[in-house]
């Protein structure tokens, strides 16, 4: 069955929203308790809604195992926390979402690990900075907003000969790349965003290839080893933090990605076709620098090409003149709106660099590349002669 149809696939007809299960037998509870029989008995710990939902996902990836959290910021929060050891060393790589950075420097301070931000996802720069504590590089697979696009063929090869874990957060290109297939190891989205549509529902989810080998560096991990093998990843997730902390993924929500799932192929498409027009469009106004990298002179366009048939996803991000001419460009606009989203049906615009990133120290905004003149374009699924319309006025105000 081809994914688009398994996507359509209605798993659950309605959210299950016990919060526990009822038996007869309490040596049938017993068993589901102690993991000797399947069965749900506390929604904390699993839900058959949020299990369809998981199963879903882990099948959008091509993943083993897949565990949904409150949101995609409790995924990255759970898989960073996996490997977080005192004396542990990330190589995270630009561009990153600013709640990413955000939460890297929370546990710098709590969990004794140390990070390194790179200003690409190249892997001669993540070469030279790889070091015995290095636990794992953490790549997004289209940059939010740098749109960089690693060289997976390049880092999954280094990667392996130093057995080095490859994360890779796919929210922004969900079915236009497969991380896991290219030999990355750890997928994560969050469901808030595109498989989800609809801009009504915060989730995020976590997909184990099961495809690494763990041993005794990842302190955390490997004693499951026996117990679940390549799993051991999942195992640790599962049981030790997103169940013991709560981040649990309510059913109703689920539901609500579920449903908005069906639709994702079609909407990736209309997007990504969007997208493209829109970027094209623009390039001919000379107030302002397009950054798509679906554009054949895109410096991300080889990469494009390599890992994402040369569909370069749906942000475009604009570069103006200064702030003010920034800021006056999104007073203009009227179809596209106002908001920190991305992924949503609806065309959104944001100024990065006084919302996102307004928090974030001025040296690592220059490794990400980001200054105070930048909108970020999330293209929605609109009429796109609507769209160059709206866009095309909203330019030709600032010249008036």
């Amino acid at each position: 069955m081809h994914i688009e149809t398994f996507l359509v696939k209605r798993a659950i007809e309605g959210p299950s929203l016990q919060t526990a299960y009822f038996y007869k037998e309490p040596e049938k509870l017993e068993q589901i308790f102690g993991g000797k029989s399947p069965g749900f008995f506390y929604s904390r710990v699993a839900n058959p809604t949020v299990a369809a939902l998981e199963e879903k996902v882990a099948r959008l990836e091509g993943g083993v195992m897949a565990t949904a959290t409150s949101s995609g910021m409790a995924a990255i929060a759970l898989t960073f926390m996996a490997f977080a050891q005192p004396g542990a060393e990330f190589l995270v790589c630009a561009g990153l979402f600013g709640g990413t950075l955000n939460l890297l420097k929370n546990l710098t301070k709590t969990c004794g690990i140390t990070y390194k931000l790179l200003p690409a996802p190249d892997p001669e720069l993540v070469k030279k900075h790889l070091t015995s504590s290095t636990r794992l590089v953490f790549v997004e697979s289209i940059g939010n907003p740098t749109l960089k696009i690693p060289d997976f063929a390049g880092l999954v090869s280094l990667l392996k000969a130093h057995k080095i874990p490859l994360v890779v957060d796919n929210t922004v290109a969900p079915l236009l790349v497969k991380p896991l297939s290219l030999g990355a190891n750890i997928v994560i989205h969050s469901l808030s965003k595109y498989i989800s549509g609809q801009g009504t529902v915060i989730g995020g989810c976590i997909v184990d290839g099961g495809n690494f080998e763990w041993d005794e560096r990842f302190q955390n991990l490997y004693p499951l080893v026996r117990e679940a093998g390549p799993l051991a990843f999942s195992a640790y997730v599962k049981k030790e933090l997103a169940t013991d902390m709560g981040m649990c993924l309510s059913p109703f929500a689920a539901w609500q990605v579920l449903i908005g799932s069906e639709t994702l192929a079609l909407r990736m498409e209309r997007m990504v076709q969007n997208a493209r027009e829109l970027s094209e469009f623009l390039q001919s106004f000379q107030e302002i620098r397009v950054n798509y990298p679906g554009l054949g002179d895109s410096v991300e366009w080889q990469n494009c090409v390599n890992y994402l048939g040369g569909k370069g996803g749906n942000l475009i991000v604009l570069s103006f003149k200064d702030k003010e001419t920034a800021f006056n460009f999104i007073k203009n606009l009227n179809i596209a709106r106002l908001a920190t989203n991305i992924g949503d049906v609806r065309t959104l615009v944001c100024h990065l660099d006084s919302t996102i990133y307004q928090k974030i120290p001025p040296d690592e905004k220059k490794i990400l590349n980001i200054t105070d003149n930048q909108v970020r374009v999330s293209v929605g699924i609109e009429n796109i002669e609507d769209l160059k319309e709206d866009f095309a006025k909203a330019l030709q105000k600032l010249l008036s």
